[in-house]
């Protein structure tokens, strides 16, 4: 497990998404394969993954899809983007297409995993690949620790089970990511402006911030996960 740690300035880094950008660019970095024809990614958001996958890769046709619109406008007619929640993809076209690579960054914790994996089985060619990042056990500890409040990570040897059966493996890690702030009140800025924010309605009192600074200094630890498997060319029972 690799430690990194990161410093918190707004004129030094992108405002918000420190994370999920490193997380970007760790996932293309695993991918063994830059000719693709068809690509499907999930979760796009605003788009900061789907750019780099259009600057680094070479294929066809790139479908985007979020739950959100956020008015992606790319000039690339390879490019097409559709909306719609990824827990109900069966409903929707797209589901009934065959890709050779498909990808999400920092998007699967958000949805039903098993029902998620059935459904990107279905959707890949064989020998296809897929390409995820999420975050595992202990993603926000200090968090949970502090509020109570967190989402059902998995840890990495669940991860593993639930993949192994329909693909093969080729690349399964986590790390462990600080990031050091100026203040705690820009912890839970941070959290609110970059999306990932799990504390529901949470009031954040002076005496809470005290708290948190006396047990975890200035600090937000993530525990990212990134995944490359192969489909296994196998028939489903």
């Amino acid at each position: 497990m690799q430690h990194l740690k990161f410093i918190k300035a707004s004129k030094s880094y992108d405002e918000n998404a420190i994370i999920q950008e490193y997380m970007a660019k760790k996932l293309l970095s695993i991918l063994t394969n830059e000719n693709f024809n068809e690509i499907f990614e999930f979760g796009c958001g605003t788009g900061k993954f789907s750019k780099k996958i259009i600057s680094k890769l070479k294929f066809k046709t790139l479908i985007l899809n979020d739950i959100n619109a956020y008015n992606l406008a790319f000039d690339d007619k390879r490019v097409e983007f559709k909306q719609f929640d990824m827990n109900f993809i069966e409903n929707e076209d797209v589901f009934l297409k065959k890709f050779d690579l498909i990808t999400s960054n920092a998007c699967m914790q958000w949805l039903d995993i098993k029902k998620l994996i059935y459904n990107l089985k279905e959707m890949l060619k064989d020998e296809a690949f897929l390409l995820l990042s999420s975050f595992t056990k202990d993603n926000l500890w200090q968090i949970k620790e502090s509020t109570g409040f967190s989402l059902q990570y998995l840890s990495l040897n669940e991860i593993k089970k639930l993949f192994e059966t329909d693909f093969e493996i080729l690349h399964l890690s986590d790390e462990e990511l600080t990031i050091e702030f100026d203040c705690v009140l820009d912890i839970f800025r941070h959290l609110k402006l970059s999306g990932v924010n799990s504390l529901g309605k949470f009031f954040i009192s002076k005496t809470f911030l005290k708290e948190y600074e006396k047990k975890f200094g200035t600090n937000l630890s993530y525990k990212p996960l990134f995944l490359l498997c192969k489909n296994k060319n196998l028939p489903r029972v």
